[in-house]
């Protein structure tokens, strides 16, 4: 999961350096990748393509791959391929093609 985008690009206490302005990094493009970097899958920007990987950019499982939630959250997978979670119909076709 580490080498997807995390919700904050540096730690906390180095985002806090650059908000008071001094941290050594300037721009917001220094502090690393962002969910804006990667490609989305979907209309809502709530699936993003890094590479291979498919990375949720929203909820409880923000940062992580599908591959990683449909391994260990198997019910959450469900709930997301499933009419409730508000993807689109292509989207979920996908997912479920991919891991089912």
């Amino acid at each position: 999961m580490s080498d997807h985008p995390q919700p904050f690009r540096q730690s906390l206490e180095e985002v806090e350096r650059w908000l008071q302005g001094t941290s050594a990094k300037r721009s917001a493009s220094e502090l690393g990748r962002d969910y804006d970097d990667l490609v989305p899958l979907d209309a809502r920007g709530w699936l993003r393509l890094d590479g291979q990987d498919i990375i949720l950019a929203f909820g409880r499982h923000r940062g992580s791959s599908i591959e990683e939630v449909h391994n260990h959250d198997k019910s959450y997978f469900d709930w997301l391929v499933s009419p409730a979670g508000g993807l689109e119909d292509e989207v979920i076709t996908t997912l479920r093609e991919r891991f089912n």
